[in-house]
């Protein structure tokens, strides 16, 4: 009896340990804690990017002196502005240079043909081919942009409009004062008549002499 005592337990044992290195580990759900980081004196903060001071408080623009996308110089110029103010991605920046580029091109020859002295075009036409181009461009870029480009881009059209509406009521500027400019001075001609002078007092001299 006291052999199977020894033997029973010695086996229930290896049977135990057996099972503990079997079981998986998806069998058994483990809680991972993470140990409490040591006290310190100065407290933890987390990272975050300063704000300037210029840049929290940006100066207003006048609406007298806004920028609108459609004043700038250039074609180039229009799509960097464009891009920053709308944040375009590379295929709208192409779209809108391509776009703008054919735009600019029908506006100045409409322009070329309003001011030119022939008469051998309709004006009604030319205002027409304008007002097109200008739809084409309109349509082809807002049906690239997103919801909030197409707002940003609706606000400075409006604001450019309101811009157009207040310079049109202020007064005209006053003409610019006259220049006055100085004749040229002719140093040669001073010069001949001081030669002159003194030729004349000499022979005046000689004159007297003689006498």
């Amino acid at each position: 009896m006291q052999l199977k005592f020894l033997i029973i337990p010695s086996v229930l044992l290896m049977q135990v340990s057996s099972a503990q290195v079997n079981v998986s580990p998806a069998t058994t759900p483990a809680t991972v804690t993470t140990p409490p980081a040591p006290a310190t004196s100065t407290p933890v903060t987390p990272a975050v990017s300063p704000v300037s001071e210029s840049s929290a408080e940006t100066p207003r623009v006048r609406i007298e002196d806004y920028k609108s996308v459609f004043e700038a110089p250039t074609v180039e110029d229009e799509v960097k502005m464009a891009t920053e103010r709308f944040s375009l991605t590379n295929d709208q920046q192409e779209m809108w240079l391509v776009a703008a580029t054919d735009c600019r091109q029908a506006e100045k020859q409409a322009y070329d043909k309003l001011g030119s002295k022939s008469q051998d075009y309709q004006k009604a036409s030319v205002y027409s081919g304008l007002r097109s181009s200008l739809t084409t461009f309109h349509e082809t870029v807002v049906g690239h942009l997103s919801p909030s480009q197409k707002q940003a881009l609706e606000s400075d059209r409006l604001i450019l409009e309101e811009k157009r509406q207040r310079l049109a009521k202020l007064p005209p500027p006053p003409p610019p004062a006259p220049t006055v400019t100085a004749a040229p001075v002719d140093s040669s001609a001073i010069k001949q008549a001081e030669k002159d002078k003194k030729t004349g007092k000499k022979s005046k001299k000689k004159k007297k002499a003689t006498s």
